[in-house]
């Protein structure tokens, strides 16, 4: 939330001028930054009980997940967005699998 109020006015006030612009980019990432984070921490866990295949997998689909995100946003529309809006997508998925394959090895411990 504070990036969506403040963020212009943060930016502004640590980066040069000519970061003006990202604004729009950093509001979109920042709000999914938490997922990249989470993503992070699972497929370490996942690893770590063995499941090195599940763990490809992940990484895999996230491929997968990023091409799927950035050509149906880029068919709606055709903003520079799109390749931010499936990179966050592509961890959600991401984080959304591994929080499946994490409950499954929960199960198994």
């Amino acid at each position: 939330m504070l990036v969506l109020f403040l963020g212009e006015q943060i930016i502004t006030l640590v980066f040069p001028a000519n970061y003006a612009g990202a604004y729009l980019y950093l509001g979109h990432l920042s709000f999914f930054f938490v997922f990249i984070m989470l993503n992070a921490y699972q497929v370490a866990f996942i690893k770590a009980s063995g499941a090195f295949g599940y763990a490809l997998l992940i990484r895999l689909s996230g491929l997968g997940f990023f091409i799927l995100f950035f050509y149906v946003t880029k068919y709606f529309s055709s903003s520079s967005i799109s390749v931010i809006f499936g990179l966050a997508m592509a961890y959600l998925g991401m984080f959304l699998l591994s929080w499946v394959i994490e409950r499954k090895i929960y199960t198994k411990l």
